[in-house]
């Protein structure tokens, strides 16, 4: 059974020690999905998303520790991990819109392990990914 959270998602600017403003993920309903998530429970986010001119969207994906494929004859256990993404979105006219997209904010820690945690095989990060897109329809 997953639990779907429906809700608000936005961004809080929470000040650094320097006094800079530091975004992070907020929301009552958001922040719930991922603490359900953080706790193991199977747990989905669902938040509305805009069609005006300017829209935005913000999502946090947790997937729980698993086993996946085998390395060397030896099961392999895959750590707990979330990921944040946020995309924003300008409609310029009927043709044209611009997308920015932005992944792994968070820019989480995947981490790879044979029958326990006792046996690390691999630890990476994808780094945080942004992409710009010119849409056109015709």
């Amino acid at each position: 059974m997953v639990i779907v959270v429906a809700g608000e998602a936005l961004i809080d600017l929470v000040p650094a020690d320097d006094g800079t403003l530091v975004p992070h993920a907020g929301g009552g309903p958001f922040n719930t999905a991922r603490a359900l998530g953080r706790l193991g429970c199977p747990v989905a986010y669902l938040g509305r998303v805009s069609t005006d001119r300017f829209s935005a969207r913000l999502a946090y994906t947790y997937r729980s520790e698993y086993y996946g494929s085998y390395d060397r004859g030896t099961r392999m256990h895959m750590d707990a991990y979330g990921t944040l993404a946020a995309s924003v979105n300008v409609k310029l006219s009927d043709t044209f819109s611009i997308n920015f997209d932005a992944l792994n904010l968070n820019n989480p820690t995947m981490k790879y392990y044979g029958d326990n945690k006792e046996q690390p095989r691999a630890f990476y990060t994808n780094g945080i990914q942004y992409y710009l897109t010119l849409n056109a329809k015709y």
